[in-house]
């Protein structure tokens, strides 16, 4: 039994196009639906933020952007408006559900073509991801190759200049 379940009665309340109300006496109420919105991923690899846009063009319209694009470091640039993003969960809806009316091959070759454009959509934000990487990398690297010459370099000026002080 569950805890909701213990706590008090729970019922569920069944609406539109196959999502449901669990409502208990606690108080709490949830949306279920078949699909859940996930924040997707930008194209370093981390799950975007969402913003508010706070121009004339689109008021306090939500979009997804990537966590460092207020940071110093380099980042993806990845941005999605919220409701577009929205929009690509209901078009998936949409398409499972004309696979009824096809044929067993024509479904066959429908999923494949569908699981083949994520991968490829999967594989273009890991490239970009793994190219910002290096980008990154060769940053801190010159930081670096720069960095170690110079601290012999003090080195040295410090110990010519203190045998000079004696």
């Amino acid at each position: 039994m569950s805890n909701s379940k213990e706590r008090g009665s729970e019922r569920d309340v069944s609406i539109d196009q196959g999502r449901s109300i669990s409502v208990n006496s606690v108080g709490s109420a949830g949306v279920r639906k078949k699909k859940r919105f996930v924040a997707p991923k930008c194209n370093c690899g981390i799950h975007v933020i969402l913003c508010m846009s706070s121009t004339q063009l689109n008021p306090n319209r939500l979009s997804f952007g990537c966590p460092y694009f207020k940071t110093a470091e380099s980042h993806c640039k990845y941005f999605l408006w919220l409701d577009e993003y929205v929009l690509l969960f209901e078009e998936e809806q949409i398409n499972n559900c004309s696979l009824h009316g096809r044929n067993p091959k024509q479904n066959h070759l429908l999923v494949a073509a569908v699981f083949m454009e994520e991968k490829v959509t999967k594989l273009e934000d890991r490239v970009s991801g793994l190219e910002l990487q290096i980008k990154n990398f060769k940053h801190v690297k010159c930081i670096r190759d720069f960095s170690y010459p110079l601290m012999a370099l003090m080195f040295v000026f410090g110990i010519v200049f203190a045998s000079y002080l004696r």
